[in-house]
């Protein structure tokens, strides 16, 4: 996994994306598997899960401080996971590294920097 970032501004975004199923992709099988089997733990009685309360409270979801740790609603969490993923695909500028490293005009979509790089 790869991201482009510009070294004069704070512009980045997410990992380059792989043909599904050859690499990173953002509705992978498995996370896609994680968000269905929370999904059903929520429709079986299960309505909360526990996190790391600093992760809670960087991410903004609501949450009850349990034992030092943040019990979160699965409906919050996947919709928290759902809402991340799609800010990410519409944030996206070159989809693969190969088409970041084959733009022949390529510069920092904010402030029009030359100066990126890929991490």
């Amino acid at each position: 996994m790869a991201y482009a970032h510009c070294h004069d501004c704070d512009w980045s975004q997410d990992d380059f994306w792989s043909e599904y199923g050859t690499g990173w992709h953002p509705l992978r099988a498995d996370i896609v598997k994680n968000w269905i089997d929370y999904l059903n733990d929520a429709i079986n009685g299960q309505t909360t899960i526990v996190m790391d309360i600093d992760w809670a409270k960087e991410a903004g979801v609501a949450f009850e401080e349990v034992d030092g740790a943040a019990e979160v609603r699965i409906l919050d969490f996947v919709a928290y996971e759902l809402e991340c993923k799609a800010s990410n695909i519409r944030e996206m500028h070159w989809l693969t590294d190969k088409e970041f490293k084959n733009d022949p005009n390529r510069c920092c979509p904010k402030c029009g920097s030359k100066h990126l790089d890929v991490d």
